[in-house]
């Protein structure tokens, strides 16, 4: 048979002779339903319910179809102009795929199962042969029995045109007992095997063949199956129901293919924002709360300060092996640490009740062995802030310039000091006891918020500064970082120089300046400054101060006083006068005409003398340069009677220093080296 005459709908041979006017089956329709609207709106009938002729015809066919009147009889010239295929499938084809094959899809009819009254099987390439009868009969009789099982369905000359109509597609048939062939033929399914019992979607609603069993499998036309493989995906302008897979615990799964590719793209980008936006979240709550805030419950959230690390303990202070370098001639032990500050009150610095308290503080003392009582002791202070403990050492630093804390001292010289810390100096004191009077160097530095401060101490002599220095610097090392501070440099120097100026009196001697005369007792102060000169003097200055200079001079005059010491002679008196002069010649002047006098008054005067006590003095003071020397001077009253003097003068810059002891005796009377410090003490003072 040829391709043409498959697709031709099958006639009756007695119906050539029929003359029925043609209808333009070429026209497309809407749908079964269409046709049948269309049939019952045709020409009107006759009486005997025959339709009139030529539409009449017309309504004769549709009706035919419809299983109302007999089969309708078309003329070999009445064929429709446009041919339809009729296939039979195992599985209704989607939409697009009907339409692009023009292919009309039918379900498959067994012999078991009455065929649908809307639709037949065609007699072309895809007619199905009844599942008993095809597998009985044999290769060459296979026309005829297919021809022979569908000549006697009254409908199987029906021809369903193509519908443009999306068509619905139903759920895919099992194909566990299909098996399809890609020729013009396709295979029944087994002998024995019978379709799963479903209503037929095909079937005309509420006729009998609609409420029997559905067809058997189906199977996809070659077009379509083709045209799926070349373009699977569904027609983007048209909804497809997505495929559904449920499980067998919950009853649903989610759509596969596409949809589900969508699904956990959406859900991976979800999931990855959250956690981008957690990530945001943490680091904004941390720097806005800090790592030591926190929320109480029922309370509002309060601002809690870090506690500061302990930046002072007992492994910040200085160990015995670490003292050995104050003296390393002897061993060092530890005696005892503590924390706090103690009974013990380093030299000169004492204590001051209105500075800042320390945060932390710890002190040791460590002793030597010896029999001239080689001791230290080590304080270490931490402070809230380093705002603090600069105000703390600079309230040192004066204490050190004066010593006017922790006893009565004698002050002998200032330490300067380089590359300890942030900033480091020192003093050493000679505390005059009635018996061996004790030598201390007070070292104090600070690191950021911790000032520490070392008094080593001996008798006899006084200690190196550069080994105390030497020996504080690991101690420094180990706090400065935690301290925020600088630490102790490669290159650690420590000199003698004078102490710190005081911040009153200004330009005038303290009390620590001057030594006590009796030992172990007494205490030298200052008095009121005056700014006129009333001072008298020996015989051999040859000159009154107060006019010294000329008009253009002015002299200030100071007086000490001194307590606590029964041994004071009557009229003793200790002052001080600094005359200061248009400039630096004009005071060298004045200074020359005084040593002249002073060292003529055994010649010039019989009642005079003076006597020059050691060298000149010649040292610095800052940038300028301190020439005097030092005298004493004896002024006869009689021949029993005289009194004694203790004189210096040293000119600075344009200034000229004068220094007198009024009054001294045999048994109450300075040392010429201490004398010779008060008149060094007194240029140093002065600027």
């Amino acid at each position: 048979m040829t391709e043409g005459q498959e697709n031709r709908p099958r006639r009756a041979a007695s119906d050539d002779d029929r003359s029925t006017p043609s209808t333009d089956a070429a026209s497309p329709t809407g749908g079964r339903r269409a046709v049948d609207a269309d049939a019952s709106s045709a020409a009107p009938t006759t009486s005997g319910g025959s339709p009139s002729s030529p539409d009449g015809d017309v309504d004769a066919a549709a009706k035919a179809r419809r299983g109302l009147l007999p089969e309708p009889v078309l003329q070999a010239d009445q064929r429709p102009a446009r041919q339809v295929r009729v296939q039979r499938s195992s599985s209704s084809p989607t939409t697009d795929e009907a339409r692009n094959a023009e292919t009309v899809m039918l379900p498959k009819v067994t012999d078991d199962s009455p065929a649908p009254d809307s639709t037949r099987p065609a007699a072309g390439t895809a007619a199905a042969a009844v599942a008993g009868s095809a597998a009985a009969a044999g290769a060459g009789a296979g026309k005829e029995q297919a021809a022979a099982a569908t000549s006697h369905d009254p409908d199987a000359t029906n021809v369903i045109p193509v519908v443009k109509e999306p068509l619905a597609k139903p759920e895919p048939a099992a194909s566990s007992g299909a098996a399809a062939t890609t020729g013009d033929a396709e295979a029944a399914t087994a002998p024995g095997v019978a379709a799963a019992a479903q209503p037929n979607p095909w079937a005309r609603p509420g006729s009998a063949s609609a409420s029997a069993a559905s067809p058997g499998t189906a199977q996809q036309p070659k077009v379509a199956a083709a045209q799926a493989a070349k373009d699977p995906a569904a027609d983007a302008n048209e909804p497809q129901p997505p495929k559904v897979r449920r499980s067998r615990s919950a009853g649903w799964a989610p759509a596969d293919g596409a949809d589900r590719t969508r699904r956990r793209r959406v859900i991976a980008l979800s999931v990855a924002t959250a956690a981008v936006l957690l990530s945001v979240i943490s680091l904004v709550t941390f720097a806005a709360l800090g790592p030591q805030r926190g929320v109480v419950a029922g309370e509002p959230a309060q601002t809690v300060e870090p506690t500061p690390p302990a930046v002072v303990n007992a492994d910040s202070l200085m160990t015995a092996e670490e003292a050995t370098k104050i003296d390393d001639s002897r061993d060092w032990t530890v005696r005892d640490t503590q924390p706090g500050r103690g009974s013990y009150e380093p030299v000169c610095i004492g204590s001051d009740p209105n500075l800042p308290a320390p945060e932390l503080s710890h002190w040791r003392s460590l002793e030597a062995t010896g029999d001239d009582s080689t001791a230290a002791l080590h304080i270490a202070d931490a402070y809230s802030t380093a705002e603090q403990a600069e105000e703390v050492y600079d309230n040192y630093l004066a204490a050190l310039g004066d010593c006017s804390r922790g006893g009565t001292f004698w002050l002998r010289n200032g330490i300067e000091i380089s590359g300890l810390g942030d900033e480091a100096a020192g003093a050493v004191a000679t505390y005059q006891s009635t018996e061996d009077d004790e030598q201390h160097s007070v070292v104090v530095s600070r690191t950021g918020r911790i000032v520490e401060v070392v008094d080593a101490t001996r008798t006899k002599d006084t200690l190196d500064s550069q080994n105390i220095v030497d020996a504080l610097a690991p101690a420094v090392n180990r706090q400065c970082n935690i301290a925020g501070g600088l630490c102790a440099s490669g290159k650690l120097e420590a000199s003698d120089t004078a102490p710190a100026q005081p911040a009153d009196p200004q330009g005038f001697l303290v009390g620590a300046d001057i030594p006590r005369i009796s030992k172990g007792v007494g205490q030298w102060g200052e008095g009121a400054i005056s700014d006129s000169v009333d001072l008298r003097t020996s015989q051999c200055v040859g000159q009154d101060l107060a006019d010294a200079g000329g008009s253009d001079a002015e002299g200030q005059q100071m007086t000490m006083l001194l307590t606590d010491d029964t041994a004071l002679p009557d009229n003793f008196g200790l002052d001080e006068v600094v005359i200061s002069l248009k400039d630096a010649n004009a005071a060298n002047e004045l200074r020359d005409n005084i040593v002249e006098s002073l060292e003529g008054c055994a010649d010039a005067r019989l009642t005079a003398k003076a006597d020059k006590v050691g060298d000149d003095l010649k040292f610095d003071v800052g940038d300028d340069e301190a020439v005097g020397a030092a005298y004493t001077a004896e002024d006869k009253v009689d021949e029993s009677q005289a009194t004694n003097f203790r004189l210096g003068l040293v000119t600075v810059d344009n200034k000229i220093v004068f220094v007198q002891a009024t009054n001294v005796t045999d048994d109450f009377n300075f040392t010429d080296d201490q004398w010779r410090a008060v008149v060094t003490r007194a240029a140093e003072r002065s600027v």
